[in-house]
């Protein structure tokens, strides 16, 4: 017996708790139907005009190409007759296109047509909206489909039908309700993401045990939900309230499950790290929110806003009374999730679990902000959604990027262009002999993973050392001082044939090769980046969205020394 269950892969438990629709009525009060007793986590205010423009303008785009991630509206399984097979008869986990198949099944975009009917008035996209949904419920069975592979997946459309319930109170889910909160306490997922599916899953069997209490399992979904919650939550945020996964937007997505959660129950036992989350997510996006690590756009609720991480640190700042983002504004998420707006400022410079530190000046009357990488690749054990960043530099002027990574591309696809983007390469990490400090393998795992140790770090100056290549490592300082910033690096152990850095500059720039390096031109910022070493000029692919890239300018940087570097200063030519 221990045998044949030493090769069972416990990614996913699949949905065999009922035979259908029929098991689901004994869980129905016997009374009526499971009406929630609250419409939803918060009064439905109407938002600021600036975040009513911003739904009008997102409605307007999805008019225009009504495509989710490129499949035509009327496609809710990637293969005609999937949706009467049960979920664990399906080879989903070999379709590579299966991520864009969930986020339709969200309803995500029907979130937004809603709301657009009930603070626009707009007709035309609630009958759109109508439309989606009769479509989704005449092709998808309770139980039945790629929709009930993964519990993350039902979660969040549980969340999208609690509010579509709540604005239409003649739509008839009840079965699909009660079906996923059995499913989310019977079926919990054991995959390799433990943190941010666990949070998922706890916080939409919360929100529905809240807003239906008169389910006949509800207080135990609550108490359930409470328990997974504070586990999951202190699995994925470390003291300081940074992400352990390394990646600003899971980090966003756990903190956004909590806000919800928050909403329907009240305070909870995992309100102290939340709000350090609050934070630490408010500082990073103080520094230009790099995309760092993963990031899938993937949101909980949707009311046509554009920069979700800053959307979901200012509303997390607004609840917790913490330093919000600079530039936060009243949006539609602060909306749905009744939040009201903190003025306090940020001042987090370090987030050690996250591995970030930063060092900040003002050069010519601009304010310069240096964001360094630390500690390791992602988070133990696989690290499978952390990238190969350790030691690297982004810079902002004013809130402007000039040194970027080049982002996350979509989990399917070509595994190449997910490789790249994962790697050193993709970010300014020193490459010795063409290896980053990590190796990476397939979607998620990793031959090898690196390292970044903090060595000391001042108000102008951080030092640090990368280690994971084989009898080698890199140590890296980085100053930010009056002629602007300087990056040098020094091979200890094994010298290498070749060392490489690049310096990834963000769309739009103009760089011109010069004697002693490359003049660049980023949105009217002229700036100076000197370096002895061999210096070229490429494009490469920049990464945004899903699957979505764009070429931009890359400078590569090529020694044979032990010693190497750059600086980048202002100057006026």
């Amino acid at each position: 017996m221990i045998r044949r269950l030493r090769h069972v892969r416990p990614i996913e438990l699949p949905v065999r708790a009922w035979g259908g629709v029929a098991d689901l009525r004994a869980l129905l009060p016997r009374r009526g139907h499971p009406v929630p007793t609250r419409t939803w986590v918060a009064r439905l205010q109407r938002p600021t005009p600036r975040a009513l423009d911003a739904l009008a303008s997102s409605v307007q785009r999805w008019r225009q190409a009504p495509r989710i991630h490129g499949h035509p509206p009327e496609h809710w399984e990637p293969h005609p007759g999937w949706e009467r097979r049960p979920p664990w008869l399906l080879p989903w986990r070999r379709l590579p296109t299966i991520r864009r198949v969930w986020e339709r099944h969200r309803l995500l975009h029907v979130q937004r047509l809603a709301l657009a009917e009930c603070w626009l008035g707009d007709a035309q996209a609630g009958r759109l909206a109508r439309e989606e949904v009769a479509s989704w419920q005449s092709t998808c069975g309770v139980g039945r489909g790629v929709g009930w592979a993964s519990s993350l997946e039902v979660a969040h459309r549980l969340v999208s039908l609690l509010l579509l319930r709540s604005l239409w109170h003649e739509l008839d889910v009840d079965d699909h309700l009660v079906a996923s909160g059995e499913h989310l306490a019977t079926h919990p997922s054991l995959g390799s993401s433990l943190g941010n599916h666990t949070v998922g899953e706890a916080a939409a069997l919360v929100t529905l045990a809240c807003l239906a209490p008169t389910l006949p399992k509800a207080e135990r979904w609550r108490a359930l939900g409470l328990r997974r919650l504070q586990r999951g939550v202190e699995g994925v945020i470390g003291v300081d309230g940074s992400g352990r996964e390394q990646a600003p937007a899971y980090t966003a997505a756990v903190l956004e499950w909590g806000l919800l959660a928050r909403a329907a129950h009240g305070p909870l036992p995992v309100d102290p790290l939340l709000a350090r989350a609050a934070r630490a997510l408010g500082a990073w996006c103080s520094h230009g929110a790099p995309r760092r690590g993963d990031d899938d756009d993937s949101a909980v609720l949707d009311a046509g806003g554009v920069d979700s991480l800053r959307s979901i640190a200012g509303c997390a700042a607004a609840v917790f009374d913490v330093p919000p983002p600079p530039g936060w504004r009243m949006d539609g998420r602060s909306a749905l999730l009744g939040v009201r707006r903190s003025l306090r400022e940020p001042a987090m410079t370090t987030a050690t679990t996250a591995g970030w530190t930063t060092i900040s000046r003002t050069l010519a009357g601009q304010g310069w902000s240096a964001l360094i990488g630390l500690g390791p690749t992602g988070m133990a054990p696989l690290a499978s959604h952390g990238h190969d960043d350790g030691g690297s530099v982004w810079l902002t002027i004013d809130g402007v990027p000039i040194i970027v990574d080049r982002g996350t591309p979509a989990y399917g696809g070509d595994l190449r262009r997910r490789s790249w983007c994962r790697g050193a390469a993709a970010h300014s990490t020193p490459l010795l002999d063409g290896e980053g400090p990590a190796l990476p393998r397939g979607v998620f795992d990793w031959d090898r993973t690196g390292l970044a140790v903090l060595q000391s770090r001042t108000a102008e100056c951080v030092s640090l050392e990368l280690r994971g290549w084989p009898k080698a490592r890199v140590q890296r300082r980085v100053r930010l001082d009056d002629e602007g910033l300087e990056v040098r690096d020094r091979v200890i152990g094994r010298r290498p044939r070749r060392v490489e850095v690049w310096v990834h500059l963000p769309r739009g720039a103009v760089v011109r090769v010069e004697p002693w390096g490359a003049l660049v031109q980023v949105e009217g910022r002229v700036l100076r980046l000197e370096s002895a070493c061999e210096l070229r000029v490429c494009p490469t692919l920049h990464a945004f969205g899903q699957g979505q890239f764009a070429a931009a300018p890359s400078v590569c940087l090529q020694a044979r020394e032990e010693g190497w570097g750059y600086r980048l200063r202002p100057t006026d030519s």
